[in-house]
């Protein structure tokens, strides 16, 4: 499946979710957005990615105690983001972009039975150097 399907689709699972994308060793490598849903400038864009892979590589850091690493959410006034780990041969990360009302525990059900239904593993996230 194209990446850039794999994304229209997760904007699908629910109204809240406006924008869909996939990283790929650092870089967005497919994307979707929702009509009238405003889309930042390339070197915003490329400095957000830059920020997601980030924050996904520390999330690992403490797999040792807490388990592997499923899912990170980040809320802002305006929107929020989640990331989830995914693998397909290659460690790539799925972030969707969602707007209130929703429920959390919702999105993130959606996102998990989606992922599963598209043979997606939520494992995979780029790990740190030492790791």
């Amino acid at each position: 499946m194209l990446i850039k399907e794999l994304c229209l689709q997760a904007t699908t699972l629910h109204g809240s979710i406006v924008a869909a994308g996939v990283i790929e060793d650092g870089e967005l490598t497919g994307y979707f957005i929702k009509p009238k849903v405003p889309l930042q400038n390339a070197e915003k864009m490329s400095e957000m990615v830059m920020h997601a892979n980030i924050v996904a590589v520390i999330g690992t850091s403490n797999e040792d105690f807490f388990g592997e690493f499923g899912y990170l959410m980040a809320h802002w006034k305006h929107a929020d983001v989640f990331i989830f780990p995914i693998d397909v041969e290659t460690p790539k990360l799925l972030v969707i972009r969602v707007v209130r009302p929703y429920d959390h525990e919702e999105i993130v059900q959606q996102m998990t039975d989606f992922m599963r239904e598209k043979r997606i593993k939520l494992t995979g996230v780029p790990r740190a150097p030492d790791q």
